[in-house]
């Protein structure tokens, strides 16, 4: 499965009244309460190891090991950069899990680089009280930098500035549900809250930003057809910070796009995701997602 970063894409919300429906929708037929409930793996089989855009709450086995490489062309404030992360998953136990992921960035006619580190670390409950109610909560710890900006006007290259790397804790909620009604459908919907932190500089401080991701994984024959609703939008200024450059944490920048697709198992072990984000309202969207995975 993808890491429990925010969905690929970026897209930034314009409301939360659907993310709140949605959350509503899965959870109200499900028991309330998940503490001290078992950790057994789903008795049914696993539709895929991640959506498309976003995070599925399956974890990973003890002793499974799971490799994602999603490359995607991103905007930031500098125009577009080619985007790779590539990440790794363990499993502790049936329920716990770790993750990393590095992130590598390109833009057109400059040198590449590392653009972002993280690591994660996953509780998973698979079917709650005998349930078809999944849960999870995560927390991911990332430093990233924009690689190939250019230094603001009267700054010395490699100075102090707004721009300067800085660290996020991200804490996150996924919660799904299997439709057995449905032909054996899956959904899922979750909520990542970023808390970044700037380093130096005058405008140093804590930004904040949402990020939230729902859809459903409708199984045809060997295809797993998929749509996804993903957005994130800036919280606003928090603990003393200064908002972000467009399009980050702190700009108020918002938008939201829907992203069909489908996910295929390609051999034992090995599995394609593909979908084209179409954007609903504010930034664009990227042109396309891809994620290859592959376990062991």
């Amino acid at each position: 499965m993808p890491s429990s970063a925010p969905p690929r894409g970026a897209c930034r919300l314009p409301a939360l009244a659907a993310s709140v429906l949605a959350t509503a929708t899965i959870v109200g037929a499900t028991p309330a309460r998940c503490a001290g409930q078992g950790s057994a793996p789903p008795s049914r089989p696993l539709l895929a190891q991640g959506a498309v855009a976003g995070d599925l709450v399956y974890p990973q086995g003890r002793g499974e090991t799971q490799v994602n490489v999603a490359p995607h062309v991103g905007r930031t404030s500098g125009g577009g950069v080619l985007l790779v992360p590539v990440g790794i998953e363990y499993g502790l136990t049936e329920a716990w899990q770790i993750e990393a992921e590095v992130t590598g960035a390109r833009r057109r006619g400059e040198a590449g680089g590392v653009s972002g580190v993280e690591l994660g670390l996953r509780r998973s409950w698979m079917s709650v009280r005998g349930s078809n109610f999944h849960a999870a909560v995560g927390v991911r710890v990332g430093r990233e930098r924009e690689v190939g900006a250019a230094p603001d006007a009267g700054e010395a290259p490699g100075g102090a500035d707004d721009d300067a790397p800085g660290v996020e804790v991200a804490p996150s909620l996924t919660l799904a549900r299997d439709l057995p009604s449905l032909g054996g459908a899956h959904a899922f919907t979750q909520v990542e809250v970023g808390l970044a932190r700037r380093a130096g500089g005058l405008a140093s401080g804590v930004n904040g930003a949402l990020a939230w991701n729902t859809g459903v994984l409708v199984p045809v024959r060997r295809v797993r057809l998929s749509g996804e609703l993903t957005a994130q939008g800036a919280l606003g200024r928090a603990l003393g910070g200064a908002p972000g450059a467009p399009g980050q944490p702190g700009d108020g920048g918002r938008s939201v796009c829907f992203t069909p697709g489908g996910v295929w198992p390609l051999s034992p072990g090995w599995e394609v995701a593909a979908g084209v984000p179409i954007r609903l309202a504010g930034a664009a969207a990227d042109r396309a997602l891809v994620r290859l995975t592959f376990e062991f």
